[in-house]
């Protein structure tokens, strides 16, 4: 029997680190060093992130299907959840597992997938309503 996806799993609200575990220092220098790369499972237009063509599957949600995401606005996007402090409990090397940003309602993670440069891919969270919710009022209450 094979295992479901990651993506199918709940998160729990227990996932996204407390907001004063994380000083405005440390907000600061992660901010700095992230860096949004993409991944071409999650891209209809990949060529605009300088990836080769599309390989979207279909258990991956495509983080512009409906929209055009420019790579400046998906970097804007992960140093915004960055200096929110909305995080994951859950660090490798220094760096936060997840990253959740809102935009437009819509909720996105974007996941470590290069531990030793700080890189990103993301994707919006439709799987996952229960926890998008929670992301949602935590990213309005912890609002600059």
């Amino acid at each position: 029997m094979k295992r479901p996806s990651r993506r199918q799993r709940v998160k729990s609200k227990h996932a996204l680190l407390d907001d004063s575990r994380l000083s405005l220092e440390q907000r600061l220098q992660i901010a700095q060093a992230v860096r949004y790369q993409g991944s071409p499972f999650h891209k209809k237009f990949p060529a605009d992130y300088g990836l080769p063509e599309p390989k979207p599957r279909p258990d991956k949600t495509l983080c512009d299907a409906e929209e055009k995401f420019s790579l400046s606005d998906a970097q804007t996007l992960l140093v915004a959840g960055v200096m929110r402090g909305m995080v994951s409990t859950q660090f490798r090397n220094g760096w936060p597992q997840n990253i959740w940003a809102v935009h437009n309602d819509i909720v996105f993670e974007s996941q470590l997938q290069n531990q030793g440069l700080g890189e990103y891919h993301g994707y919006p969270m439709i799987l996952d309503v229960a926890f998008a919710d929670v992301i949602r009022k935590e990213w309005e209450k912890r609002a600059p």
